[in-house]
């Protein structure tokens, strides 16, 4: 029987900027390093959530994609004070592209992006 998602997979352009993003301003913490021909992993943790990231030689691709195109649309990050945490990281230069705001069926919520332009969500149920 199925049990959850294990684990969420992102291609990213420079993995040592990612990692320092992820690690420094959203608290993962490293977890496994993985180095395969032509391909080198990073397994970040956040609580018991697993973020991999994929560094290629020649990524491909535009993240910042329209909501209608199918595909990955976003990471979601659950936070128990929104507004709290958007502040924490707008002081180390994260820009929103969603200040945080009450929306149907959450208390808040807010979307920023990584380095790459991944949409982050942050949410607060």
């Amino acid at each position: 029987m199925l049990q959850k998602i294990d684990h969420t997979a992102i291609t990213v352009s420079d993995i040592e900027r990612s990692m320092e993003f992820y690690i420094k301003v959203l608290g993962f913490r490293p977890h496994q390093t993985i180095d395969l021909p032509g391909l080198h992993i990073e397994y970040l943790k956040l609580g018991d959530s697993l973020l991999e990231l994929f560094a290629v030689e020649t990524p491909k691709g535009d993240p910042r994609r329209e909501t209608n195109q199918l595909g990955f649309q976003h990471l979601c990050l659950l936070s128990d004070d929104v507004v709290g945490d958007a502040a924490k990281l707008a002081e180390q230069r994260v820009k929103f592209t969603m200040e945080p705001q009450v929306a149907k069926g959450v208390k808040w919520v807010a979307f920023f992006e990584d380095p790459d332009g991944i949409k982050i969500e942050l949410v607060e149920r």
